[in-house]
């Protein structure tokens, strides 16, 4: 992976940010220090990120499967994590399902083009090797 570059503001912005999801500050109190409304602060922290992982999670204890993970595009945080037969739109949609009941609804989810809608064989890569 190469070097990321970010402005001192956009690490301030980081850092405050992970504030509210640790509980240490509100939202109405973060929105003050970054100059933003209540309603911008939100947003922020409202995008998700979806992706999957075909793997021998298990060794050979079991089958191979997906790992579904949500992370919280604004920390880095994992908010959700599922193990699949095979990554495909209906698992995620499963999961999408459960998102709202331990989590509040996000304003977007997003994945890669190829994760959960493209076209995928009909067995895990790690079963065929």
């Amino acid at each position: 992976m190469g070097l990321i570059a970010m402005s001192e503001r956009d690490l301030q912005r980081i850092e405050v940010l992970s504030t509210v999801v640790d509980g240490r500050m509100t939202l109405v109190s973060v929105a003050h220090v970054l100059g933003l409304r209540t309603r911008q602060v939100r947003r922020l922290l409202e995008l998700v990120q979806i992706d999957g992982s075909e793997h021998r999670w298990f060794g050979d204890r079991g089958d191979p499967c997906s790992l579904l993970v949500f992370i919280d595009d604004a920390v880095g945080k994992l908010m959700q994590l599922r193990f699949v037969p095979l990554e495909s739109a209906f698992p995620y949609f499963e999961a999408l399902e459960l998102y709202p009941n331990a989590h509040c609804v996000p304003v977007a989810f997003y994945s890669d083009k190829h994760s959960c809608s493209g076209w995928r064989r009909k067995t895990p890569r790690a079963a065929r090797a």
